[in-house]
């Protein structure tokens, strides 16, 4: 099933049956900027999206800088830096903000191969 931005959520299937190419061909038809703020199910959706890239490992991402936080799981706000999604402190690092960045555009795009 080719999942389009006109897509009902109640219709896609559940994530955890979804291939790696199916979930993020899924994500790249969310454009965050774009779905209003009370569209709670493509938001959710959205989420539980991300949640099941990330939960299968497909890239390491850094861990929290916070002390006695060793999460490595972050959350996105549009126009916002990425913040800790276990203790909630913002990557206010430029080298560990283009890290966080790096491993996110890796799990949504894949590993670019240098030929």
């Amino acid at each position: 099933m080719e999942i389009t931005t006109n897509t009902p959520v109640s219709e896609r299937p559940d994530t955890a049956d979804m291939s790696v190419a199916a979930l993020r061909d899924e994500y790249k038809t969310f454009d965050l900027g774009s779905i209003p703020a009370d569209d709670h199910d493509r938001w959710d959706r959205h989420l539980e999206v991300w949640s099941e890239l990330e939960s299968r490992n497909l890239v390491e991402f850094p861990e929290c800088a916070r002390d006695g936080c060793d999460s490595t799981r972050w959350r996105f706000s549009v126009g916002d830096p990425a913040h800790c999604a276990e203790c909630g402190e913002p990557v206010t690092d430029a080298e560990q903000s283009s890290e966080v960045h790096s491993a996110a555009n890796r799990l949504m795009n894949g590993e670019k191969v240098e030929a």
